[in-house]
């Protein structure tokens, strides 16, 4: 009787388990986290903004991985849009799958912060590499003077991090999608198609407890 209680509870925990997962949990994908991991994916097409510096520097370049990305453009997974449309294909595009955005940073947490607003719905994430840093600088007459002091003055903003400061606070929700979970909970309307899972487990469930009963009934007959 034991032996039966104690399969019964096994079964039971990890019926108990497997159907909370299928109901509650949904895994996130998140393949591309460098540039090379979106050169491996022979599927995904690139979005990136048109008549910008990265566009004249993939144009530009006669090798390594920004020649790469410059040469998809010819097998249709390079496409190029205009910064006003970014948002737009951000909702049409990236969400549904298939394309991803890279540009600056700066834009596209903007336009991430700016679509969590609206919805309050995390449907993008960031990727953890980052490649291409750019600089603000000052311009000046040649043999300034002052250059020195303010290049000086420039780097000590940079380092106490004022522009991340004024980033966030003058972007809402900026910083709200920047970690994005690879599992996330959701409620989910219940149907057959969401089941089949649990119907297979609660079988399985039901066979390995009539072997377990028949097995303990059978040795305690010839024991």
């Amino acid at each position: 009787m034991g032996i039966w209680m104690l399969t019964t509870l096994v079964l039971t925990r990890g019926y108990a388990g497997t159907l909370m997962s299928l109901l509650a949990v949904r895994h996130v994908r998140q393949p591309y986290h460098t540039l090379m991991d979106v050169l491996d994916d022979p599927e995904v097409i690139q979005i990136w903004q048109k008549n910008s510096a990265n566009e004249q520097l993939l144009r530009s370049v006669t090798s390594g991985i920004y020649r790469e990305v410059m040469n998809q453009e010819e097998l249709g997974l390079l496409i190029f849009r205009t910064q006003g449309q970014l948002s737009e294909s951000l909702t049409s595009l990236v969400k549904p799958g298939g394309h991803v955005l890279i540009d600056v940073d700066v834009t596209v947490r903007n336009l991430i912060a700016g679509i969590f607003s609206q919805s309050g719905r995390c449907d993008y994430f960031v990727s953890r590499d980052g490649f291409l840093p750019s600089y603000g600088v000052v311009a000046s007459q040649k043999g300034n003077p002052l250059i020195p002091a303010i290049s000086k003055r420039v780097m000590q903003l940079t380092s106490s991090g004022i522009f991340e400061y004024w980033f966030e606070k003058q972007i809402p929700n900026s910083t709200s999608c920047l970690i994005t979970p690879s599992t996330v909970v959701e409620r989910v309307p219940l149907s057959l198609a969401s089941l089949w899972g649990v119907f297979v487990m609660l079988a399985a469930g039901l066979t390995s407890s009539v072997i377990a009963f028949c097995l303990e009934n059978f040795i305690t007959y010839f024991s």
